[in-house]
C-alpha cells in the first residue's frame, strides 16, 4: 500500500498498483456527510462531466461517478481515507447508511443508544427500512449498546456497524454515579437477548464478525 498526501494534514491510502494512476491528480481533504469525516477529493477538470468534486474511492476502483444504477461505494472499515480495493464495495445507499459511524452529537457516543432522563435509564433503538424500532430500557449504557449490536447483526448482516466499547460517555445527563455506567458481564444485554429467544451461536464466533459480537456477552 502507498499513501497520498492531502491537505489539512490528512493522507489517504491506496493499493500499490493504483498509486501511479491516481497520483497524477492533486487530491485534497474535504469533510462530508453528517459525520463530518474527511474524504479524498479532487476538482473536476475542464471537459469532464459529472459532479464538480471527484472522490478517490471511485477512482481507485476505476468506476464512473456517480454510478448509473444509483448505487454507491462503501468503506468496509468505516474509514473514508482507506481506499484500498479490499476495503471498498459497491452497495445500495441504504446499505451504506447502515455502515456509517454514529454521529457525535447526542447523549451517547454509541450508535442506537440514548439517555432517557425521565426514567433514569438508557434506551436502545434501531432504524431499519425507514422505521425506528424500540429495543428496550437498560440500566447501563454498556448493556444498551450491546443490545443494539445484536439487533444490528440480525437485521443488517455484513453491513452492520457494531458498537465497540470505549468507556462510558462523558455527558451531563449520564448516570448519577459514574460506576453505574459499567456492568460487568453485560447481564442486561444477555437478559434482553434471552427474552427474544436469541442465542449467541446464531451469530457465530469465528473471524472478525465473531470477535465484534463478543462485545454483548
Amino acid at each position: 500500500m502507498k499513501y497520498l498526501e492531502l491537505t489539512q494534514g490528512q493522507r489517504a491510502v491506496v493499493d500499490d498498483e493504483d498509486w501511479v494512476r491516481v497520483s497524477r491528480w492533486k487530491w485534497h481533504a474535504s469533510r462530508k456527510g453528517k459525520t463530518g469525516e474527511y474524504y479524498a477529493c479532487r476538482n473536476r477538470r475542464t471537459g469532464e462531466g459529472g459532479p464538480k468534486s471527484r472522490l478517490l474511492h471511485y477512482a481507485a476502483l476505476g468506476l464512473e461517478q456517480p454510478l448509473r444504477d444509483g448505487r454507491v461505494i462503501d468503506h468496509i472499515n468505516g474509514r473514508p481515507l482507506d481506499c484500498r480495493k479490499a476495503n471498498l464495495r459497491v452497495c445500495t445507499h441504504q446499505e451504506n447508511l447502515r455502515n456509517q459511524r454514529a454521529q457525535r452529537r447526542g447523549t451517547s457516543r454509541y450508535r442506537g443508544v440514548y439517555w432517557q432522563r425521565q426514567r433514569g435509564k438508557w434506551t436502545a433503538k434501531i432504524k431499519c427500512d425507514g422505521r425506528s424500532e424500540y429495543l428496550g430500557l437498560f440500566r447501563t449504557e454498556y448493556a444498551a449498546a450491546a443490545a443494539y449490536n445484536v439487533a444490528a447483526a440480525e437485521r443488517f448482516g455484513l453491513f452492520a456497524r457494531l458498537n465497540r466499547w470505549e468507556g462510558p460517555t462523558a455527558c451531563p445527563p449520564g448516570p448519577s454515579r459514574p460506576w453505574e455506567a459499567i456492568e460487568p458481564g453485560v447481564t442486561g444485554a444477555e437478559r434482553w437477548a434471552e427474552r427474544r429467544g436469541m442465542r449467541r451461536e446464531r451469530f457465530g464466533t469465528s473471524g472478525e464478525r465473531g470477535r465484534q459480537l463478543e462485545f454483548w456477552r
